[in-house]
């Protein structure tokens, strides 16, 4: 075991010649640069969903952060004027100035948060992993009949933690539902 582990040592601290061009790669040659794309038949069975809520709710996570879906989550929340949150990490993509904003999840969180989720109808969260942060003494907080539209890039998160209605493996297919939806 010594051995080996001298031996990788003394790769390590080697000088190596390399041609700079190998590291000349663009972003898409090496990774993916685009989110999956949604299937429009999720979309057109979320926007149904949202139609017909009567008290739906907004969580905005991270993803929807990274994913650029901001303006677009902002317009949904508009024109459903629905209670709306954000996430630890989505934090600032509902901005308190919105009336419909309601606070954050987590500790930070208030109980208009907690009361929101366990009254709603319909739940839409974009980009939100439903971590424990979301969750009271009993579980997640959107639990029961509630049904949630859950959208993601990482399908491994769709109803990892929360069961969803609509599962929507895809990078900001918010915008997608606010154009099913209008």
């Amino acid at each position: 075991f010594r051995r080996v582990l001298f031996r990788s040592q003394d790769m390590l601290m080697r000088k190596h010649d390399y041609d700079e061009s190998d590291f000349d790669w663009l972003p898409k040659q090496y990774r993916q640069i685009h989110g999956p794309a949604p299937h429009h038949g999720d979309i057109a069975l979320a926007a149904s969903l949202l139609a017909g809520a009567k008290r739906p709710v907004v969580v905005a996570g991270g993803g929807l952060v990274r994913s650029g879906g901001v303006e677009a989550a902002r317009q949904i929340v508009t024109l459903l004027d629905c209670p709306a949150l954000a996430t630890q990490m989505g934090i600032g993509s509902i901005p308190p100035s919105m009336p419909q904003f309601i606070g954050h999840g987590g500790i930070i969180g208030s109980d208009a948060v907690a009361t929101a989720l366990k009254e709603a109808d319909v739940v839409l969260a974009v980009g939100c992993r439903f971590s424990s942060w979301l969750w009271d003494e009993k579980g997640p907080l959107v639990r029961g009949e509630t049904k949630l539209i859950h959208i993601d890039s990482d399908a491994c998160v769709l109803g990892e933690n929360v069961r969803a209605e609509v599962a929507i493996h895809a990078d900001a297919g918010i915008a997608e539902i606010g154009r099913a939806h209008v």
